[in-house]
């Protein structure tokens, strides 16, 4: 365990659910959300394919370090408990959300946008 994430090994037992990133220029990017955590993964994926092919291969959000890239605002989604939504910041260029990831820390939306 680090912090309140599970380790790789760990999310091998923990629930996993898609999420999307939209960027202002509306192209969206995948992202896995841990329903057991209640926290994003911050690596971005092309496709739902890609997402799916690493599912069990992710890294806790704590091992990663933000970027020196500008950032975009973006908005988030993810198909946990009926859909939650909020607003965040990602690099396009790294392919990380850089935050929020985790959501107890912030407010949220209930239910799936129309873009998603």
């Amino acid at each position: 365990m680090i912090g309140n994430y599970a380790t790789t090994q760990e999310q091998s037992d923990v629930s996993h659910t898609q999420g999307k990133v939209r960027f202002p220029t509306g192209e969206i990017f995948w992202v896995a959300y841990d329903s057991t955590n209640d926290a994003l993964e911050p690596r971005l994926w092309g496709t739902a394919d890609e997402l799916a092919a690493h599912l069990r291969e992710l890294t806790p959000p704590a091992a990663y370090t933000p970027c020196a890239h500008a950032k975009d605002d973006v908005e988030i989604a993810v198909k946990s408990e009926g859909g939650l939504q909020w607003s965040g910041t990602a690099c396009r260029l790294c392919r990380l959300v850089e935050g929020p990831l985790d959501v107890w820390e912030i407010e949220t939306v209930g239910g799936l946008p129309e873009w998603y």
